[in-house]
């Protein structure tokens, strides 16, 4: 028992667990995390559903939007919404998952083949009906137009591979504000963070806790400071998402000493409100969320509503284009109707992508898994690991290539956007403007058209973490940065089509 489960354990009044390795099942009667991770104690596909559909509820209130109807969490709390909370959920969930298999297989194979075959396929068939059904269906130019657009096949291809990604299809939603499909900015992160914990599997760290709790910190450190993805276009919610898949890599590291009950509820919520006014006021607000819906989630109650599969991957990624479709078919509905429509139909949809496409996918893997591995030599090993680097190198190297002549602030290329609107200005310097919750400064901008989810404004030579949504973004202005009267060039840094491309200036002025 380490001295950290005694403090616990006393603080909480818990009893202290017998930890055997032959006794799971006194694990389980004692509520902590080992004993409910095992699918048949915890309703957690039917969560990852609620999650999935939260996200489709959030982003309802932006796609059909209505005056004084705002998404109700962003209204409690003014730091997120519900959707985003769900995504930080959705990434913890998946740093869980995922750091538990890798500990108890240690199977470099299997994790490559599992990871693969749950991303890849639905997501190919998601790209194939938006691009060859949706596409021809929504688009104003001419199906021969549509079709002879070299941006219509990119679509497809540089989605699937999830790098340089591209958001939009010719001619297709011209009036909305948004991207075409919003929901799959977050997988070219998971699937990087999966390529960490791959590498971390080869090199062993795994089979220690302390390795791997060592491993996990130095690669979240490692993998914000110096990877290109996050380099060149890092914006708050990205580095959220990150700080979540590791702290629940973490907790599949400590499972054996997390206990999960309703007094850990308590405890976490009373923790909330006592941090709420202060810096940790946020990160405790997520934890206790997370706490509180995985203790919820394995309730027998819950449990006992079991679905016959995983339906939440292709609700989530066929969310938002249906959210699309029904905005544009019905400019004048609400937010109400556009979740209480989009939600059940993704859902069906994601039903659909399971039974035919997803589940196929994850059996064949295993099937293919069990043959190999009774067949599996010393060559077969080692071409395996070089096949695994091969398709690393092939992935990353082109993105960490094309970035590294762009680790300046400014980009080199230059797009259409430009800034049509921004505020506030002019400001008085060592004065603070546009006060946010958590007393930092803020500014917005305007730009001419829809920005990629990865946009970012940079003020001189500082890049600002940022949040885009729509034709506007926003950003929270460091102090430094207006301690002085003088003038900065703000400018607006977008990918497009995997190019980093720049606004041109205008002047920040500050008093």
């Amino acid at each position: 028992m380490s001295i950290f489960s005694e403090l616990l354990h006393s603080f909480l009044n818990i009893p202290k667990p017998k930890l055997s390795k032959d006794d799971v099942s006194n694990i389980s009667q004692l509520n902590f995390l080992e004993g409910i991770l095992p699918r048949l104690n915890n309703n957690f596909d039917l969560l990852r559903l609620v999650l999935a559909s939260t996200v489709i509820f959030s982003h309802a209130f932006v796609l059909s939007p209505k005056p004084k109807l705002a998404d109700p969490l962003y209204s409690l709390i003014h730091f997120d919404n519900s959707g985003g909370a769900a995504v930080r959920v959705f990434f913890l969930m998946s740093g869980l998952f995922v750091v538990d298999s890798v500990i108890s297989k240690q199977s470099i194979l299997y994790f490559c083949l599992m990871r693969i075959s749950r991303i890849f396929p639905g997501l190919f068939i998601c790209l194939f009906v938006t691009v060859f059904l949706v596409g021809p269906l929504f688009t104003e130019l001419s199906f021969a137009e549509y079709i002879r657009s070299p941006d219509t096949l990119s679509y497809l291809y540089r989605n699937l591979i999830l790098t340089g990604m591209q958001w939009q299809l010719p001619g297709v939603f011209v009036d909305s504000k948004y991207v075409l499909n919003g929901s799959i900015w977050t997988l070219p992160l998971e699937i990087r963070l999966y390529v960490v914990v791959a590498f971390m599997l080869l090199l062993g760290v795994f089979k220690g806790r302390f390795t791997a709790t060592l491993a996990i910190v130095a690669g979240v450190y490692l993998f914000l400071r110096f990877n290109p993805y996050t380099v060149q276009l890092t914006n708050e919610t990205g580095i959220r998402l990150i700080e979540c898949f590791a702290a629940g890599g973490l907790s599949a590291i400590y499972k054996k000493y997390i206990p999960i009950n309703w007094i850990g509820v308590i405890f976490f919520l009373s923790l909330t409100l006592v941090l709420w006014k202060t810096s940790f006021g946020e990160i405790t607000f997520y934890i206790a969320l997370s706490y509180a819906l995985i203790y919820l989630f394995q309730l027998p109650s819950i449990v006992a509503i079991r679905l016959r599969g995983d339906y939440s991957y292709g609700t989530y990624i066929y969310g938002f284009v249906v959210q699309q479709i029904f905005a544009n078919l019905f400019p004048n509905a609400g937010p109400i109707m556009n979740a209480s429509v989009c939600i059940p139909s993704a859902i069906g949809i994601g039903m659909l992508s399971w039974t035919f496409v997803e589940r196929p996918a994850l059996r064949f893997s295993r099937q293919l898994y069990e043959k190999l591995v009774g067949q599996l030599t010393l060559s077969s090993v080692a071409a395996g690991l070089i096949s695994v680097l091969a398709v690393t190198v092939v992935v990353t190297v082109p993105e960490a290539i094309r970035l590294i002549p762009d680790y300046g602030v400014v980009a080199s290329a230059v797009s259409d956007v430009r800034i049509t609107n921004y505020g506030p200005s002019p400001i008085v310097h060592r004065e603070s403007f546009n006060v946010q919750p958590d007393g930092s400064s803020a500014i917005w901008v305007k730009v001419n058209h829809p920005l990629s989810p990865l946009s970012l404004i940079t003020l001189g030579e500082t890049r600002l973490v940022s949040a885009p949504s729509g034709d506007t973004i926003t950003a929270v202005v460091p102090s430094q940065l207006f301690a002085v009267s003088g003038e900065l060039e703000l400018r607006v840094v977008e990918d497009i089509r995997g190019h980093p491309a720049v606004s041109p200036a205008v002047k920040w002025y500050v008093r």
